[in-house]
């Protein structure tokens, strides 16, 4: 395995809008499996320059301890370099979880998609027996 494959639980695709600006979509579930895939390609972008980091968790349907925790490191590191993480368009479901977590004050959300962007799929297997899957 090379240093630009990465593998993960839950697809995470990149989509870069501008030289600085990058956008990555989360599908499924942000846990501990799917963790390193999103850190890999937000760390990625931050050493090429980006300072404008929208994770869009629209399709995201859970987060666990992990994922949060990933997420406020992701908003921590962003901000020491005078940058910015937003979620997009989290699920009530998801808003629920932030808010029990007591970090929906401190994350920042962007509530609907903006203009179209070429993607950038990062390779990981399909999530659907989690989709399928009661979440509880």
């Amino acid at each position: 395995m090379n240093e630009d494959d990465h593998q993960v639980t839950t697809p995470v695709s990149a989509r870069a809008t501008a030289a600085v600006r990058v956008e990555v979509a989360v599908t499924g579930r942000l846990d501990r499996a799917s963790v390193p895939g999103l850190d890999a390609a937000v760390e990625a972008a931050l050493r090429r320059g980006s300072t404008d980091i929208v994770v869009d968790v629209a399709q995201c349907h859970y987060a666990d301890a992990a994922g949060i925790a990933l997420l406020l490191d992701l908003h921590r590191r962003s901000r020491r370099i005078g940058g910015r993480l937003a979620l997009r368009a989290p699920s009530a479901r998801l808003r629920r979880l932030l808010e029990i977590a007591r970090v929906d004050k401190v994350l920042a959300v962007d509530p609907v998609a903006v203009e179209r962007r070429t993607a950038v799929q990062i390779p990981g297997p399909a999530d659907e027996a989690d989709a399928s899957r009661p979440v509880g």
